[in-house]
């Protein structure tokens, strides 16, 4: 438990940032809200002391949304109740302080987001606390499966019509194991041919690229469910396939890559596979789905639990299951675990650009137009796309001693989001994100689905702080900072320390880093950082990645090791501070590597590597 030392530390914070007067990034949280951070168990099977203290709501997935909710005997049944009711608390006046909503163990279906906002939020001070009663209480976008009809081939099958609204997905859970689509081929990657112009198909533009003889299409099956997944230089695409012209081996895509340039286009030698084009070579774990048909091949072990009666099935659909807006403030959300979240659309007719950013992911989480949210031990898995998101106008929130793993795109989105190959840059008077902190979080195995996303982005938003965290295993960069080439953006005073970024690139893409950043961040800092296993599919394999025109950032006290090409990168970068860096590359391998000198010169103070 932590001591009251933690409540001076608290008020000090409070006090120094109301001193100076930041009008639009206001990180003076409410004192509940901080105290139960603050004085959190490491483990929050119990409740904070504090949270003992409030007005509360109990749910139970045994309970009754005609029971009171005001016991654990009395619970209600369902989240939305659960608010339904903390609304009428608000409304009615009869809860002016902190409100809990405490939630037994048990999965928790939802079809809809829950949402919290300023009328649930109450008067400022207020603190709205979503609390688990004890571990293993999860909201789920999912939709549990009968069992299985077993197929003369011994598939399972499953008729999924009427599920969910988008019946296709591309992920299945069963017995809490991601299971992917068919894969062609198994193992590995078909090459480009050659390229082919971009043409109007039907009158939209779409993209199409020559494939090698080697692949005989009319072996497969392809139908509205068969998708190419595509990896270009720094982005990756994932399209429908919209036609194959087997005589002259062209593949039309529905839809087109980010730009047209060589580093983002379907160019000769790329690496791409498909998915559920093939129904009958199901490896252990593998599915297709055909129409509303989904057949599955178990592994041994799911044969025995299906036996049993143990077997559980989950189709996600659900794509988000919390969104805290419309002016809410000092929410604290504690060991709660969200899980099985569908995809937003069907098709993403662009490929996100680099860094895997696009406003048709859909966060488990959103938090937008709020002020003071805190989230604690947490776990976010099992998501389509992003675990969580913070965008405009969300003010302090912190994220603390969480998991976000098993992921389709990256952990977390800090900032505007935008579909253009150059983010839209906010008006001077548009409401900023800040203060966003992200400590002690594990958050790792990105990019099943989306494999072009980083970890953590951060875009237009600034005094963000990522610390002590662990990110491993992700298909592209670990930080991403910035992005703005050029013109006026807020992605300043960042800080980026003590985290361990390990398993990056995977050798899947290029041009990447272990944090990797872009423009003018005056202010921000790199520091204590633990960076290895970095490795790039082509070149860019590199530990800190100073890109295009990044200035104002202090790389301090670095250890980075095992990458694919360099240490740390510098192209178009000056005015930065490099020192006191330890980088231990192999053998031919350059420590620093200035692909570019920048406008102005950097300060840079010997690399060297202890064990040499």
């Amino acid at each position: 438990m932590r001591t009251n030392g933690s409540w001076s530390v608290i008020a000090h914070a409070a006090k120094q940032s109301r001193a100076m007067g930041r009008p639009l990034c206001r990180c003076v949280a409410s004192l509940l809200a901080l105290w139960l951070v603050a004085t959190a168990e490491p483990s929050s099977a119990s409740a904070p002391a504090a949270a003992a203290r409030c007005r509360s709501i109990f749910v139970s997935p045994e309970g009754s949304d005609l029971a009171s909710g005001d016991s654990g005997a009395a619970a209600v049944r369902t989240p939305a109740r659960a608010i339904e009711l903390l609304r009428a608390l608000r409304r009615s006046g009869a809860a002016e302080g902190a409100v809990c909503l405490r939630f037994a163990p048990g999965a928790y279906p939802l079809r809809s987001p829950l949402m919290l906002d300023a009328e649930t939020s109450g008067d400022a001070g207020a603190s709205t606390i979503l609390i688990a009663a004890a571990s293993g209480a999860v909201f789920s976008g999912g939709v549990a499966l009968p069992p299985p009809r077993v197929t003369r081939r011994g598939f399972w099958r499953w008729d999924v019509a009427g599920a969910c609204p988008l019946e296709v997905q591309r992920s299945l859970f069963v017995n809490d194991e991601r299971r992917m689509r068919s894969r062609t081929p198994k193992q590995g990657f078909l090459r480009v041919e050659a390229e082919v112009a971009r043409g109007l198909e039907t009158g939209a533009p779409r993209d199409k690229f020559s494939y090698a003889p080697e692949f005989d299409a009319s072996r497969y099956t392809f139908d509205a469910g068969s998708e190419v997944v595509a990896f270009h230089y720094w982005s990756a695409s994932r399209f429908p396939v919209f036609h194959i012209d087997a005589k002259n081996r062209i593949l039309t895509v529905d839809g087109v890559t980010s730009h047209t340039d060589v580093w983002a286009r379907f160019g000769k030698g790329e690496d791409y596979y498909f998915e559920n084009i093939d129904r009958d070579a199901l490896e252990p774990g593998e599915w297709a789905q055909s129409g509303t048909k989904i057949d599955y091949r178990p592994t041994s072990s799911e044969e025995s639990e299906r036996a049993a009666g143990r077997l559980r099935a989950v189709l996600p659909c659900t794509p988000q299951l919390l969104e805290i807006g419309d002016g809410a403030h000092d929410v604290v959300i504690d060991a709660i675990g969200f899980a099985h979240t569908g995809d937003l659309v069907r098709n993403i007719d662009r490929t996100p650009a680099q860094a895997g950013v696009s406003v048709k992911f859909a966060a488990a989480i959103a938090v937008e137009d709020a002020s003071r949210i805190s989230f604690d031990h947490i776990d976010v898995f099992g998501v389509a796309s992003l675990a969580m998101s913070f965008a405009r106008a969300a003010h302090c929130p912190v994220v603390t001693n969480s998991r976000m793993t098993d992921l389709g795109g990256g952990a977390v989105i800090i900032g505007d989001a935008s579909d253009a190959y150059t983010p839209v840059v906010a008006a001077k008077d548009d409401p900023e994100t800040c203060g966003v902190t992200l400590k002690n979080n594990v958050m790792s195995d990105g990019g099943k689905i989306w494999p072009g996303a980083a970890a953590v982005w951060i875009g237009d938003a600034d005094r963000n702080k990522i610390v002590e965290n662990d990110i491993r295993r992700f298909r592209y960069t670990g930080i991403s900072l910035g992005w703005i080439w050029g013109g006026r953006h807020r992605t300043r005073h960042n800080v980026i320390e003590h985290n361990r970024i390990s398993e990056i690139g995977m050798g899947a893409m290029s041009d990447l880093g272990g944090i990797y950043t872009l423009s003018d961040l005056e202010g921000s800092t790199i520091r204590h950082n633990v960076i290895d296993d970095v490795v790039a599919r082509r070149y860019g394999g590199f530990g800190i990645y100073l890109d295009r025109g990044t200035s104002g950032v202090t790389v301090e006290n670095n250890e980075i090791s095992s990458v694919s090409n360099a240490g740390i990168a510098l192209h178009m970068a000056g005015g930065n501070t490099l020192v006191g860096n330890e980088v231990c590359v192999r053998e031919g391998l350059p420590p620093l590597l200035v692909i570019k000198p920048g406008q102005s010169p950097n300060k840079i103070e010997e690399i060297a590597c202890p064990s040499k």
